[in-house]
């Protein structure tokens, strides 16, 4: 029997989000991460990035996608 001190047992399963990109038609991973663009006029939130190249997505405007919307 484990107990919840076990660090075997502290692992999580990460599920990723998948988002249809339209520029190259084909589906990625996507990721949360923390965007600071107060500098740029955009604010700051919660956006989504590739997870095998670690870019940020995109919409037409140049804005990076909030990952609540993916």
């Amino acid at each position: 029997m484990g107990t919840k001190n076990n660090p075997k047992n502290r692992v999580k399963e990460v599920k990723f989000k998948i988002y249809f990109d339209k520029k190259t038609n084909s589906q990625v991973e996507v990721a949360p991460v923390y965007y600071y663009g107060v500098h740029a006029g955009h604010g700051k939130y919660m956006a989504s990035k590739n997870v095998s190249s670690g870019d940020l997505i995109f919409d037409d405007s140049n804005k990076p996608i909030p990952y609540d919307q993916v």
